[in-house]
């Protein structure tokens, strides 16, 4: 038994389309449930999971909003499965994502399981660009196959009882800010291990403009703070990562696509340290305080 845990926000068509997707995975629909975990929505999700219900057991689970990261954890304590799978709500699996997952698991079944991301709105500049930045750091924190350090948590599974004794998500994380690379942080230093499943795809949706892109990174910039913060020894990347980033556009593309999305690449590590810096301004008045 499979529980698919989905924190949602104010997006309920993008909601219904995650739903709509995994209303046609080929895994047996009697082989897993849906949990929808409502963190706070202005707009009442009860028509969108009703639509749903005779199609897979799905449940809906509200609260005050708390994060993200609270919100998976709610759903964790509410799973009746022995495997979580987490997504999110703008995000479309791929019809085969979660046998890739239990196959993993048959695999692997001590390990979490991080899956492949693909940007579906590849037309959208400011989507394309922070879908770059993900697999740069997939191919960073991940070039040791066989010992991986990170995946983020839109497609991320582990065993029921190897998260809850993990500890589950950081709820100091109150946005999306990096509790996914937290989480995968602390695994690894229980002694746990990760495992990449490519053929576990999720589609990504997230639309972006100059400003949410921007706000996007100075959030995980305030994450940032935080996952060095808690850590005892914080490791810091070496200037040689910022400028493998940056030059990363070219490998891709064409040098006149490339040369556009570069300095979008910018923009985002100097949002990432706008966010940084002012928790840790906040933090440093908090001492003097």
């Amino acid at each position: 038994m499979v529980s698919i845990i989905i924190p949602t926000y104010n997006r309920p068509d993008q909601l219904f389309s995650c739903l709509q997707a995994i209303n046609r995975l080929t895994y047996p629909s009697n082989r897993f449930e849906v949990i929808v975990i409502d963190d706070g929505s202005r707009t009442p999700l009860d028509r969108t999971i009703e639509h749903f219900s005779h199609r897979m057991a799905i449940t809906l689970i509200s609260q005050r909003n708390s994060g993200p990261a609270t919100a998976r954890n709610r759903g964790a304590a509410e799973a009746k499965g022995e495997i979580l799978a987490f997504t999110d709500d703008d995000c479309t699996p791929s019809t085969g994502w979660l046998q890739a997952i239990a196959d993993a698991f048959r695999d692997a079944p001590d390990c979490g399981i991080g899956g492949k991301t693909i940007n579906l709105l590849t037309n959208n500049l400011y989507a394309e660009t922070s879908q770059i930045l993900l697999d740069y750091l997939y191919e960073y924190y991940n070039q040791d196959s066989q010992a991986p350090r990170f995946f983020a948590s839109n497609n991320l599974a582990f065993s029921r009882n190897d998260f809850l004794t993990s500890g589950g998500f950081n709820p100091t994380y109150r946005v999306p800010a990096g509790e996914d690379r937290e989480l995968c942080d602390r695994w690894t230093a229980q002694g746990r291990r990760l495992r990449f499943a490519p053929d576990a795809v999720v589609f990504h949706a997230h639309l972006l403009n100059g400003r949410t892109l921007w706000r996007q990174h100075f959030n995980y910039g305030k994450g940032a703070f935080f996952f060095h913060h808690m850590k005892v020894r914080p490791e810091w990347e070496p200037l040689t990562f910022y400028l493998k980033l940056v030059i990363y556009p070219f490998s891709l593309f064409s040098w006149k696509r490339a040369i556009v999305v570069a300095p979008l690449l910018i923009i985002t590590q100097v949002a990432n340290t706008c966010g940084y810096f002012m928790e840790w301004s906040r933090a440093l008045m908090g001492r003097v305080d």
